[in-house]
């Protein structure tokens, strides 16, 4: 036996545990994540009142929510937080073992990281920062935009793959 057989196995390197593809995932995750987050710290630090970009339509507006879209199930924390991790849970699976093409592996990096960025929200601040308001449409934060997009991106990449 040499000495290297004698050595005791450590953990596997990153770069063994994911393949060069979902390793550039996880940065764009991680990037828009941060992005998100960023900007629910400077609108909860700094927006004091609302301030309007372009006048009865475009806002920054404050919001603690602490429900889902459209005000469904307020002050259900514990349950959403519940259902965010097996979405996620879910959306990891399916990118590890389903997911073939490259449209849907960016629609699913989308929602993923928007999922996990409102549930840092959620288990830190128990709600979720919003704050672009376009006074049609309910306040929003970038990560609910992530999941939107990725949500309409995965629908055109499962059409475009069946044509």
């Amino acid at each position: 036996m040499n000495s290297k057989d004698q050595r005791p196995k450590r953990g596997k390197k990153l770069s063994t545990l994911f393949s060069k593809a979902e390793l550039k995932h996880i940065s764009l995750i991680a990037i828009l994540i941060i992005l998100d987050q960023i900007t629910k710290f400077f609108a909860r630090t700094e927006l004091k009142r609302s301030i309007a970009l372009i006048p009865k339509v475009f806002h920054l507006t404050l919001v603690k929510n602490t429900g889902m879209g459209f005000g469904l199930l307020k002050e259900s924390n514990t349950l959403l937080i519940f259902i965010t991790v097996i979405i996620i849970g879910l959306l990891i699976y399916y990118f590890r073992n389903l997911s073939e093409n490259k449209h849907s592996n960016i629609s699913l990096c989308l929602i993923t990281a928007g999922a996990l960025s409102n549930l840092i929200d959620r288990i830190t601040l128990h709600h979720i920062i919003d704050f672009i308001d376009f006074r049609i449409w309910p306040v929003f934060n970038l990560a609910d935009a992530f999941i939107s997009i990725g949500i309409i991106y995965l629908i055109y990449a499962t059409f475009k793959k069946e044509n």
